[in-house]
């Protein structure tokens, strides 16, 4: 995985088209998700790394995050301001009953964009609150690494995963079917 810096989102598949970005998350989300809020949060975080991935401002990225996503079910936008304006413990992320919520793990990703001073602390601050903590680490840590980049991922979190070879083999894999179906791109 060392191969990868945090400069290789140029090959993102069609990252600089957020309605391409939005249809593709759309599409993704369905084949285990259908429910509409589900949707709707797919396509706030997809849209929103894809702004942060070209270089826009948190607060444009999840303008435009709430744009996209509000077309599957409107009350996303509330949740995504939440997400702005509370507390950490204002998300309840540890509430039995709602763990799995995808609205909580969006709202919980998000909350970390805005309020996290670095990679690592946003991504403890997010786990630690317990709940259906991996999801909500693994969405925090989606929208926190494409703003903070590789790079600023702790190297120990990087070289301590489980199968790092075959997931770093697989991302490669990856990048050369984006890159095959863009034409134009090498």
């Amino acid at each position: 995985m060392e191969a990868y810096s945090q400069n290789d989102h140029t090959h993102i598949w069609g990252y600089l088209d957020s309605a391409r970005v939005s249809r593709q998350a759309e599409k993704v989300c369905r084949i285990t998700h259908a429910d509409q809020r589900c949707v709707a949060s797919c396509v706030a975080v997809s849209v929103a790394i894809a702004c942060i991935l070209r270089g826009q401002s948190i607060p444009d990225a999840m303008k435009r995050a709430e744009q996209f996503a509000e077309v599957y079910t409107p009350d996303v936008k509330g949740f995504l301001q939440l997400a702005q304006n509370v507390t950490i413990a204002d998300l309840c992320l540890g509430e039995v009953r709602t763990i799995g919520y995808t609205y909580k793990a969006m709202s919980a990703g998000f909350w970390a964009l805005n309020h996290a001073s670095s990679f690592e602390d946003g991504l403890i601050d997010i786990v630690n609150e317990g709940g259906d903590a991996d999801t909500n680490g693994a969405v925090a840590g989606a929208l926190l690494g494409a703003t903070f980049g590789f790079s600023a991922i702790p190297h120990r979190l990087v070289t301590g995963l489980l199968h790092k070879d075959l997931l770093a083999s697989r991302i490669a894999k990856l990048t050369d079917i984006v890159l095959d179906a863009q034409p134009g791109v090498s």
